[in-house]
């Protein structure tokens, strides 16, 4: 029999805290903070833009496209590509601006020296440091809220990945393994651009939380399971003495329920001691980081 008690509560638990019980679950917090915090490096990064345009004027045939660029706050640092065109395929160009800094960005359209059309828009350069990051154990979320939000979002690790629209400025990627180095792929797309498309791609390297040897992660939670026959008291001091930090399990959410059976299933175990009790009193609970 399973008994899903929780703490602070003075309902009445089946098991009475002087009777034996099988097993008890202890847990621990744990979490990480990745280092690509937007607080970076005073010194700014170089970051790699790529544009792709199809042919204008339509039927026109440039010869060959000037792309003009500079940055918004200093108009003296202009820089010009010569591009030439090919025919009915899809024209490419990649530049390279400073993080953070807004550009100014003009392509025009040249034949016999003429310049038969112009467009252009503005941009900003997106580096790892406009990503903030905190690993769990078995989780890594990402914050790129200081962005605006004229940007879509594709992430993608190994053969998965996850489109988020340009409201969204928040992702969780879970059911990862603990103590271990994924590496995710953004790409930042450009909105409200009808005639080009204008992307940046960033790897992001995130190392997940490690529990202590014996500890099952989920999250940011460390789970032990005892096999030692102990009533609930004996098994609270278990969990905290200062080797855990911990505490029993304290069952908030619907995933952490189906975890703990599933880890019951696993061992052949049907009852564990958890938070819950029936004595009056407050549970003191201790966690680390």
């Amino acid at each position: 029999m399973k008994i899903g008690c929780e703490h602070y509560s003075s309902v009445n638990c089946i098991h009475k805290m002087y009777k034996l019980i099988l097993l008890f679950f202890c847990f621990e917090y744990i979490f990480q903070t990745s280092k690509s915090l937007y607080c970076g490096p005073t010194r700014k990064q170089p970051t790699t833009i790529f544009t792709e345009w199809s042919e204008f004027p339509k039927g026109e045939k440039p010869e060959y496209y000037f792309l003009k660029y500079q940055p918004i706050k200093d108009f003296n640092k202009k820089n010009v590509k010569n591009i030439s065109a090919e025919q009915h395929k899809v024209q490419k160009s990649t530049i390279t601006v400073e993080e953070n800094e807004e550009y100014n960005i003009i392509i025009q359209s040249v034949r016999n020296g003429e310049i038969l059309s112009a467009k252009s828009f503005r941009t900003r350069g997106i580096s790892n440091n406009n990503i903030k990051v905190l690993a769990t154990s078995t989780s890594v979320s990402f914050n790129w809220s200081t962005l605006p939000h004229d940007f879509s979002v594709l992430i993608s690790l190994n053969n998965s990945s996850q489109s988020i629209q340009n409201n969204v400025m928040f992702y969780e990627w879970g059911h990862l393994e603990p103590s271990t180095l994924y590496i995710f792929k953004f790409e930042f797309k450009q909105l409200h651009l009808d005639f080009i498309n204008v992307f940046q791609r960033l790897d992001i390297h995130v190392e997940t939380g490690s529990c202590s040897p014996e500890w099952v992660a989920l999250k940011n939670n460390c789970y032990k399971i005892s096999k030692d026959s102990q009533p609930w008291n004996v098994a609270q001091k278990i969990c905290n003495i200062p080797l855990h930090s911990a505490h029993l399990v304290d069952v908030k959410t619907e995933e952490e329920k189906k975890f703990i059976y599933s880890y019951l299933r696993k061992t052949n175990q049907i009852i564990a001691w958890t938070g819950l009790n029936d004595i009056k009193v407050s549970i003191c609970i201790i966690s680390h980081t």
